[in-house]
């Protein structure tokens, strides 16, 4: 019984913290977009972060099936998997939305080179006519 308890407690801290780090992901994505220029830290946190979030919640949900059909956890647990699903749906956007854009806007510029400075698509519509 106690095992179980500290069980529930981990998976508890986990979700909890899980769950603020991909908010906050998520929400940097929804302020940066549509990503017009590309820098080295936007590339990092939409792609690597945004990926690495993914897989830590595809193994919380196998960790909880595999823990709930051992019977070391309660099957109230599953609600925590529609939880997943829902974080997961806005997640995803995070590194295919950051990648899309880059793809959209890459005709802009040939070689779209990725600095610590941002690019600025406005300066090349500004001198396009000239």
């Amino acid at each position: 019984m106690k095992a179980r308890w500290k069980t529930n407690i981990v998976l508890s801290i986990f979700l909890i913290i899980l769950s603020i780090c991909s908010f906050w992901l998520v929400w940097e994505s929804a302020n940066n977009e549509p990503y017009l220029c590309v820098t080295r830290y936007d590339a990092v946190t939409q792609i690597i972060l945004g990926t690495t979030f993914m897989v830590l919640w595809v193994q919380y949900i196998l960790v909880v099936i595999y823990l709930i059909f051992r019977k070391l956890l309660s099957p109230f647990w599953t609600v925590s998997i529609y939880w997943v699903l829902l974080v997961l749906l806005n997640l995803h956007f995070c590194p295919f939305g950051y990648i899309g854009d880059v793809i959209k806007f890459r005709d802009i510029f040939n070689d779209f080179p990725i600095t610590n400075t941002r690019i600025r698509i406005g300066s090349y519509y500004d001198h396009k006519d000239t």
